[in-house]
């Protein structure tokens, strides 16, 4: 990050600040298409250290137009869908490898995470026995009865194969829907069951008890060597509880959140963030597992009055909790909180994101990010600097979905678009939000990974040609599945430079003006073919957005000013000194790349 900062005391009745601010852009390094002729989706991608990015889902398509290569198997195994699995290379153009899991029964991979030294652990649900699915060394080589087993499997680094793949249920319907793994090489694993302990392999904790309903959330941690279970328990009450996402600190605590529609008289509440039950179909809940497994840290509800889900979960180092998901409650019960968005939008349902402090006591931030239509959040990542990602999928167009610097600015047509967007560290609003699509049925993001360089991976699935698609850089810029299927996967890298040499902003000048000296008007310079940029009054510590130009003219008017036209640079800040300090108060125009340029 760089920054050009002046200050200077108000106290002078003009000051100039001429000082250079970076501009910036939103775009697709990468788009392209994986898969076959018939149905290909991605649920889950993962990222290691050397940008290298791995994908997970299904397919009912055969290797004779799938891209096997290398493996971990090159023949398709069966019934209604295999496993899929692949890792692509960190510029986009290509495999290193791309094959199946399964048998001849119907097989889904809804989740994947990378370990150090790049093999890739894979959970999902499974009907077919031991037969014909590729068990090897546990943790359970016999299938358990029932509708579907949670299995997980380890593909060797090369992909050539299986380090090992076993199942994890019982008698009931058991499934896995998110996958961590530590750095001793641990895969942690959650879903849902309805198999009771009688069946289910239940040890240690956090519970050996199904608590009754239609399901119980399961968390379990998994041997290093895949051989069985170091713990696994269930989470829940005695309504329907199911777990959707898990992370793992470097304590070996792990994280889990979902959704569920059991009271605080049976769900195990402690700690926070809220321990009250606030209604409606179901609240979403996060909750902080011991590191041996024992019991619960915290757990607790996030939610309002109507249907609240979580479909991602991130954990930074210092142990808060990032969670995105989706949300019919408004902000009249919704714990709305600092932002990114205090205000539902309208339609069916709004994406949300929300950050829960370590140990469960509150929430940081909890904020929508949506339009007037229909917008789910999938997927939720955090880079080094605290930064949020989402991606989803949105039927809002332009007009009222929060479009931000790009990728795309347009909605594409179709049933839905998928969308991602960057929140601010501390919550307060979006660095970028745009949309990825054509003009198909549908784009669909499920899910999203950040890199070293905090650059945003997206997969999901399309049915989108090239036509309208933005493929760009591969690793297959043809689309694939037809009128005979039903989608391919798509994988986009969303990259966002600065530009040193352009200078959108100049000029920042500021005058009280008034009889009562509490008003200040600032003028500025810009560029209003391409300056995207905030403007924010700054003192004791606070920050108050008073201008936004988002994109090329018109501009979008931010309470705080009485006169915002940042296209032309012109402000009036009422109140500006009375907000501030005696005899100091800053002003910055910021970029989304968080250059600044400051004058009083």
């Amino acid at each position: 990050m760089t920054e050009a900062l002046r200050r200077v005391v108000l106290a002078l009745p003009l000051v100039s600040c001429a000082t250079p601010l970076m501009a910036g852009t939103v775009q697709l390094s990468v788009c392209g298409y994986m898969g076959g002729l018939f149905d290909d989706q991605a649920h889950s991608i993962a990222v290691d250290a050397a940008g290298a990015v791995y994908l997970s889902g299904h397919t009912s398509s055969d290797q004779a137009t799938y891209p096997v290569t290398v493996g971990p198997d090159l023949t398709y195994g069966g019934g209604t869908h295999d496993v899929l699995v692949a890792k692509v290379r960190a510029d986009g153009t290509g495999l290193v490898y791309a094959g199946y899991i399964g048998g001849s029964g119907d097989e889904h991979g809804y989740a994947i995470a990378v370990d150090p030294a790049g093999s890739a652990f894979v959970t999902g649900r499974t009907n077919t026995t031991p037969a014909t699915f590729p068990v090897a060394v546990g943790p359970d080589l016999t299938y358990n009865g029932g509708s579907d087993d949670d299995y997980v499997a380890k593909v060797k680094a090369d992909g050539t194969g299986l380090d090992f793949a076993g199942y994890l249920g019982g008698s009931g319907n058991d499934g896995g829907s998110a996958i961590a793994v530590d750095a001793g090489g641990s895969a942690y694993l959650v879903g849902a069951t309805d198999s009771s302990e009688a069946t289910f392999p239940v040890a240690v904790g956090p519970d050996l008890t199904f608590n009754g309903g239609a399901t119980d959330a399961i968390v379990s941690r998994v041997r290093a060597d895949g051989a069985g279970l170091v713990w696994v328990g269930y989470v829940g009450g005695s309504g329907d509880d199911q777990a959707a996402g898990v992370a793992v600190d470097a304590a070996g605590n792990a994280y889990l959140a979902g959704s569920t529609d059991s009271s605080e008289t049976s769900f195990p509440v402690r700690g926070g963030p809220d321990l009250t039950y606030d209604g409606g179909p179901a609240d979403a809940f996060v909750a902080e597992v011991r590191a041996d497994g024992t019991g619960l840290v915290y757990a607790g509800y996030v939610g309002g009055s109507g249907r609240d889900g979580v479909s991602g979960l991130a954990v930074d180092p210092s142990g808060a909790a990032t969670i995105a998901g989706t949300t019919t409650s408004t902000e009249a019960t919704f714990p709305v909180r600092v932002g990114p968005a205090l205000t539902y939008k309208g339609g069916a349902e709004d994406s949300y994101v929300a950050r829960v402090r370590p140990g469960g006591a509150g929430l940081d931030y909890c904020g929508f990010i949506g339009g007037s239509d229909d917008d789910v959040g999938r997927g939720v990542a955090i880079d080094a600097g605290g930064n949020a990602y989402v991606a989803g999928h949105t039927r809002s167009s332009q007009a009222t979905f929060p479009v931000l610097v790009g990728p795309d600015l347009t909605y594409n047509g179709g049933s839905f678009d998928a969308f991602v967007a960057k929140v601010k560290a501390d919550g307060t609003g979006l660095v970028y939000a745009g949309y990825i699509g054509g003009s198909g049925d549908f784009d669909i993001a499920q899910a999203i990974a950040v890199d070293g360089a905090a650059n945003a991976i997206v997969a999901g699935s399309t049915t989108s040609s090239e036509a309208t698609f933005p493929v760009i850089v591969g690793p297959d810029l043809t689309f694939n599945s037809g009128a005979s299927g039903g989608g391919d996967v798509f994988i986009a890298k969303v990259v966002a430079s600065c530009d040193l040499s352009s200078l959108p902003v100049r000029g920042l000048r500021a005058v009280r003006v008034g009889a009562t000296r509490d008003d200040i008007a600032l003028t500025w310079d810009a560029d209003a073919a391409t300056s995207r940029y905030n403007l924010w009054h700054v003192a004791n510590k606070q920050e108050i957005e008073l201008a936004r130009q988002a994109s090329a003219p018109p501009a979008i008017p931010v309470p705080g000013c009485a006169v915002p036209n940042p296209a032309s640079g012109s402000c009036t800040d009422t109140g500006g000194v009375s907000r501030g300090a005696p005899s100091h108060v800053f002003y910055q125009v910021r970029d989304f790349c968080d250059a600044t340029t400051e004058g009083p």
